[in-house]
């Protein structure tokens, strides 16, 4: 099956898009598809997160999405989240979750490429970086 029509089929079983991005061999629900790098047991999908744009994602087309322990290790942040912002509806979620700051888990990885608290986050949102004289970014 190609890519847009695992989406469709999706949609039509669920009513809703549910994403699982960087899911590995388990993703977080049978609701979701499950989009990693790699063809192994929970994946759907496979795509380089890194690369953008997902072509098989519709704009403003996803209900949901959740990310467990990926985005400490993307180095296209940005693009990444340029990406979510993209294809996620207005109405939707969006799950992160990173080990914290402070945590051994965020130094112990080796394939870690930033830490990331609670904050971090803040620089994705336009109207806060504008507040902060951050428009750089």
């Amino acid at each position: 099956m190609e890519p847009k029509e695992i989406v469709e089929s999706y949609r039509q079983k669920h009513n809703k898009v549910s994403l699982d991005l960087a899911c590995g061999k388990v993703k977080g629900g049978p609701h979701f598809i499950g989009v990693d790098l790699y063809s192994v047991g929970g994946v759907d999908l496979v795509q380089n997160l890194e690369e953008v744009p997902w072509v098989m994602f519709e704009d403003s087309s996803v209900d949901e999405i959740r990310i467990s322990h990926f985005v400490e290790h993307l180095k296209n942040f940005s693009g990444f989240f340029n990406e979510i912002h993209r294809i996620l509806k207005s109405t939707a979620t969006c799950q992160i979750i990173v080990p914290h700051l402070r945590s051994d888990r965020a130094f112990q990885d080796p394939g870690h490429v930033r830490f990331l608290s609670e904050s971090s986050f803040l620089y994705l949102n336009k109207n806060w970086r504008e507040q902060n004289n951050l428009t750089h970014y």
